[in-house]
């Protein structure tokens, strides 16, 4: 029978907890990635609220009749 002593078995928990360090480390790139997307969509969205605050009610009620028909036709 092997006998681990309590030291080594304290490492081994060290070196499977610096590994999964690693990993999570290894996945920054993805965050940013991800962020980078989701800043961009926030832009997008400042973007479209700006243009949508210039237009005129008529122009809305129109936009929007349009996109409710383009809507049902998905549905349907």
């Amino acid at each position: 029978m092997e006998v681990i002593d309590m030291d080594e078995r304290a490492d081994e928990r060290a070196t499977a907890e610096v590994a999964r360090l690693f990993e999570i480390v290894g996945r920054e790139g993805e965050a940013i990635g991800q962020l980078d997307g989701c800043v961009s969509l926030l832009r997008d969205v400042q973007q479209a609220k700006a243009e949508l605050g210039r237009l005129t009610p008529t122009q809305l009620r129109a936009g929007l009749r349009y996109r409710q028909a383009l809507l049902r036709a998905d549905t349907a």
